[in-house]
């Protein structure tokens, strides 16, 4: 085996049990190579209960009849435990956004990544 430039291992020649048996040990991987794939929020360990806003303006749109904001009002609440588990109510992350709060050296919230 030898060790190439680029920190990448290579094999170049190998007899008997070792040609049979290779073992390829797992890459350095750093949480911002996968940056793009994950959505960072808050650890909410609580039970703390996240309300949906039916009269949002998403909602509540004049292009529905009141049968229709009745029925999708009436299907949003049936299916909002999936909505908030899923994580389909939150919002999606905004990439290269600036945070202009004055948190005046308090630590930050604890975060912790999730899969989308």
């Amino acid at each position: 085996m030898t060790l190439c430039e680029d920190e990448a291992i290579t094999m170049v020649r190998a007899t008997g049990e070792e040609a049979a048996e290779f073992e390829s040990s797992a890459n350095e991987i750093d949480l911002a190579d996968y940056a793009h794939e994950l959505a960072f929020l808050p650890d909410q360990t609580d039970s703390a209960l996240t309300v949906l806003d039916y009269a949002s303006k998403n909602v509540v749109c004049t292009a529905h009849t009141e049968s229709q904001r009745a029925k999708l009002v009436e299907m949003l609440k049936k299916q909002e435990g999936i909505m908030i588990a899923s994580g389909n109510a939150l919002p999606p992350p905004a990439y290269g956004a600036i945070c202009d709060i004055d948190v005046q050296g308090h630590t930050p919230i604890k975060q912790r990544a999730r899969r989308v």
